[in-house]
């Protein structure tokens, strides 16, 4: 598998996005980050936990690559 080079020394942020059936477009909650170069109190963080937070099927998750401070490149485009 391979693994873009700015994944190595970053952080990943986690959302959990759905449809807002009320007002209409989506809403979204920042559910955890974990690191390529730290342990973190995220690391261990399931899907039945996030089940127990509300996540359901039909939900998506996004996930960002955030580069290390002063790591070099950025990813492109925004959550």
């Amino acid at each position: 598998m391979e693994v873009r080079p700015e994944a190595r020394d970053a952080k990943l942020g986690f959302a959990v996005i759905w449809p807002d059936f009320k007002r209409g477009g989506m809403l979204k909650k920042d559910v955890g980050m974990v690191s390529s170069y730290q342990k973190g109190r995220d690391d261990h963080v399931t899907l039945g936990q996030l089940a127990k937070k509300g996540f359901t099927t039909g939900d998506f998750i996004d996930v960002a690559i955030l580069p290390r401070a002063g790591g070099g490149s950025s990813v492109g485009g925004s959550r």
